[in-house]
């Protein structure tokens, strides 16, 4: 089916915005196997109906997969990585620091709305150590333990500093007002959840 989004057209030229055909896309997000494509022309322009694309940094998938983004992200901290390896000039702790500011932000920037599996967090956390090895100058014949890696570097876990970014921004939308809409949609997922589990202990009755 075809949709014209004239009213948006319109919208947009009110306040003196155009929309660009080139650069405007389609991202539909669903697993369904019923799932059918959304068709939409501007200015009788067809939008193009993609598969993934990069949103404020972000590889948004159709099939809500992470992998891909997460795969860019270590690609991204890597280059930057190898630039500040290079530099023999600044010592250990000068080093962590322009690397948490830079790097590790990198890999986990926008993780407040992540849904991690086991999988990516050990990708993340493999690339980091490998890093931090190499700037303590450690091999792995060594056998040093993650843990004692990360003391000596004085660093935490990429899953602890993801867990305690999702707990900070969790607890900044329970805070909200109640009209928000990130409060409305956290607290209408939790709504959901609740009303499975009474629908699943009816079930089991």
């Amino acid at each position: 089916m075809a949709f014209r989004n004239s009213l948006m057209v319109d919208a947009y030229s009110r306040t003196g915005l155009v929309v660009n055909i080139k650069t405007t896309e389609i991202l539909q997000q669903g697993t369904s196997p019923n799932f059918v494509p959304f068709v939409s022309n501007v200015k009788d322009c067809p939008i193009a109906n993609v598969n993934e694309f990069v949103y404020l940094g972000t590889v948004l998938k159709k099939n809500l997969d992470l992998s891909p983004d997460i795969q860019r992200r270590v690609r991204l901290a890597s280059s930057a990585f190898g630039g500040l390896l290079l530099n023999r000039n600044l010592n250990l702790k000068t080093k962590m620091a322009v690397c948490n500011a830079v790097c590790v932000s990198t890999l986990h920037c926008g993780c407040e709305a992540w849904a991690l599996h086991r999988r990516h967090v050990k990708t993340l956390e493999n690339f980091r150590i490998s890093f931090l090895q190499r700037k303590l100058r450690l091999r792995w014949w060594d056998k040093v333990p993650h843990v004692e890696i990360r003391h000596r570097a004085h660093c935490l876990s990429m899953e602890a500093i993801i867990a305690e970014h999702q707990l900070r921004w969790t607890g900044h939308v329970i805070r909200m007002p109640e009209n928000r809409l990130s409060r409305r949609v956290l607290y209408g997922e939790l709504k959901d959840i609740r009303n499975k589990i009474y629908l699943l202990v009816f079930d089991f009755v």
